[in-house]
């Protein structure tokens, strides 16, 4: 099969071995995987380390089933299915929990795992969860994280009526604001990028700021006061400190956004125990929140078209990513078709 391989700091497009399916496995025939920023985050690290050997990424993606082993489940060849990338255990104490994000276990698929830029991928029947019909597989692609944001949006206990910001109106970004309106937050989004900022604008945030413009703080406290929530998707030491600044007395902050291993938050501990406050954080989400995502997307509850910008065929890969890393054509979302 053919299949999108990293090796040496560059792509290219390989024949590899097609994998093979042992129990309690299937074989999923990949239709649309999209780009993450942590997979630009990954192949960065293995340049940086020296990394030499061959390595497929991709973890948000959908397709059909190929192939199926014994103990299937009810899933059987043609079955439309998205495929949660952290392939957990399914014993260990947090999996018991149900928070199979934690499994002691666990391999991910696109990191541990060959990822789905391949025709074909191999996963645990326990991790698909099937495609009602009328969802394509691009928007299915975004099932991750949409799972992610609402993971998120539950942790943080969201009501209706409370204030949330988001920090960074990128894919996750945008897909939590969407969660929030959903569950009736007024949504104040905070970004640099104008293009990115309009997407949030047309999917619902009721308040926009552009950090390279105004000052953020002062504007949402104009806007709303403190907020109740705040959400950084970015992930830096800035917009860490940011969220923390914006949230009042018993607010929440959420972070997301996966910063650098060496970096460090500052906080102060006493006053977040005078005002109140929550520090939260977030990793992915369990197997039950792909469940309501894929619900969302079903039910047309989500609009993912200013979101998804590029949709584009596994020959142009590389294209694709450039125009990503390097912030061309107002990209947001790119998700590769087979």
């Amino acid at each position: 099969m053919k299949a999108i391989v990293f090796r040496r700091g560059q792509f290219e497009i390989e024949e590899v071995d097609r994998p093979q399916v042992g129990a309690g496995e299937a074989l999923i025939r990949v239709k649309a995987c999209a780009i993450c920023s942590s997979d630009v985050k990954f192949y960065h690290s293995l340049i940086e380390s020296g990394d030499t050997e061959a390595h497929i990424l991709g973890h948000e993606f959908a397709g059909e089933i190929a192939e199926v082993s014994e103990g299937n489940q009810g899933f059987a060849p043609g079955d439309p299915v998205v495929v949660d990338p952290i392939q957990h255990c399914g014993y260990c104490a947090e999996c018991e929990k149900g928070r199979t994000n934690l499994c002691r276990n666990a391999q991910v698929i696109g990191f541990t795992l060959d990822g789905a830029f391949a025709e074909y991928i191999k996963a645990r029947i326990s991790s698909l969860h099937r495609l009602p019909q009328g969802v394509s597989f691009v928007e299915a692609a975004l099932s991750e994280p949409l799972a992610s944001a609402c993971h998120t949006i539950s942790r943080l206990r969201v009501s209706p009526g409370e204030t949330a910001a988001v920090i960074g109106p990128g894919p996750i970004g945008l897909l939590m604001s969407t969660v929030l309106k959903l569950r009736g937050a007024y949504v104040i989004m905070i970004g640099t990028r104008k293009s990115r900022l309009e997407a949030a604008e047309r999917i619902g945030a009721d308040c926009i700021i552009n950090s390279l413009e105004k000052d953020p703080l002062r504007e949402a406290e104009k806007t709303t006061g403190k907020v109740d929530v705040a959400i950084d998707a970015v992930g830096s030491p800035k917009t860490e400190a940011l969220a923390l600044e914006l949230i009042g007395r018993g607010g929440r902050v959420g972070l997301f956004g996966a910063p650098r291993a060496e970096e460090r938050l500052q906080v102060n501990p006493l006053e977040l125990i005078l005002k109140d406050q929550e520090l939260i954080a977030i990793n992915s989400a369990p197997a039950t929140f792909f469940v309501q995502a894929i619900n969302l997307i079903d039910k047309k509850l989500v609009n993912l078209e200013p979101i998804i910008t590029h949709v584009v065929p596994s020959k142009d890969f590389k294209k694709a990513l450039s125009v990503l890393e390097e912030r061309q054509e107002d990209v947001i979302k790119v998700v590769v078709k087979s």
